[in-house]
């Protein structure tokens, strides 16, 4: 199963730690379940999130765009075919980038703003 992999900073407005030992920032272990960007399915909310970061492996948790810190136990790599199950949660414009399209979302600065997404092939 190929894995999907997206630019994280497109669905992060803050920045995170990417690894974490315990709750101690380390470097990138040799070997890790999940990476950043990285599309999976959150089973227990029915949506389809990006790792943004906090990735865990002693705990055994990441944190998501959609749900915010989740269990390993909870998440699962993501297919295009769980963008159709029924009722799956996901950004609007998160299948169009894993379906290969370049997608630029700029964040805005103040709460007044909205953000701006720009979509091209």
């Amino acid at each position: 199963m190929k894995k999907l992999f997206v630019i994280q900073s497109n669905y992060a407005v803050f920045e995170y730690s990417p690894f974490l030992d315990g709750c101690t920032e380390c470097a990138r272990p040799q070997e890790t379940e999940y990476e950043l960007g990285q599309v999976v399915y959150i089973k227990s909310t029915n949506a389809i999130g990006v790792v943004l970061g906090c990735i865990d492996n002693k705990h055994e948790e990441l944190r998501t765009d959609m749900d915010g810190m989740r269990c390993f136990s909870e998440i699962q790599p993501a297919t295009l075919e769980d963008f159709q199950i029924k009722d799956v949660r996901f950004a609007s414009y998160l299948l169009e980038e894993c379906k290969g399209k370049k997608i630029k979302v700029i964040h805005p600065k103040s709460l007044r703003e909205e953000r701006k997404i720009i979509i091209s092939d």
